[in-house]
């Protein structure tokens, strides 16, 4: 049986450091995923100031106001595609 010894050392000191680089990446998009969820968790889950908001258009009977419902109204008239009798 013959041994073929590994002398290539310069292949095996790329290889090392080629590694050390994808585990500098890692670490670095971990800091990165950490720093991003903290940012999250400090987010409020409810805006107090939008919740007032919506009550107050809630409560107002002109809201949305009459133009605004006429125009939606035309917009969804204009998108409705007749649909197709089976007689044609």
């Amino acid at each position: 049986m013959k041994v073929n010894p590994n002398r290539d050392l310069q292949a095996a000191a790329r290889l090392t450091r080629a590694a050390k680089k994808v585990v500098t990446v890692a670490t670095s998009d971990f800091q990165a995923s950490a720093k991003l969820a903290l940012k999250l968790a400090a987010t409020p889950a409810v805006r107090p100031e939008a919740v007032t908001r919506a009550k107050a258009l809630i409560a107002d009977p002109n809201y949305p106001n009459a133009k605004t419902v006429r125009a939606i109204a035309q917009h969804l008239a204009d998108k409705i595609k007749p649909a197709l009798s089976s007689e044609e």
